[in-house]
């Protein structure tokens, strides 16, 4: 979609910045509800199309473990993409914590957790 989505939000917090954009928590000024809105600057590589086709093969994803996309908007110079809002945060803020160590047992209960197989052991 074109256009300017920010506008139907208000933003709460930052939640995470990295290298190519930033994270923030927000609230859907209609429905009431808390997203998470990653914007993400444009760069003369990007490829348009080919992150469009990404974003609707993603849209698409139906599992109880992967956040769902939502809403996807572009301007001339940032991508704005809407997901569920996950206040647990990522698995992968949670392998990244120091002195926190990833047994046999914790790798298995998050396999299983994401696959939604059971995993006997």
């Amino acid at each position: 979609m074109k256009g300017n989505c920010i506008n139907g939000y208000t933003f709460l917090k930052l939640l995470g910045k990295g290298g190519f954009g930033e994270v923030w928590l927000v609230r859907h000024k209609i429905l009431g509800k808390e997203f998470a809105m990653k914007i993400i600057q444009k760069s003369p590589d990007s490829n348009i199309n080919q992150i469009k086709n990404e974003i609707e093969i993603l849209k698409q994803l139906d599992h109880p473990n992967i956040l769902k996309i939502l809403e996807f908007h572009l301007t001339n110079d940032k991508f704005y993409i809407i997901t569920d809002y996950c206040s647990d945060g990522e698995l992968f803020s949670e392998i990244e914590k120091k002195n926190k160590i990833f047994r046999k047992r914790n790798i298995i209960y998050y396999l299983s957790n994401i696959t939604s197989s059971k995993i006997y052991t």
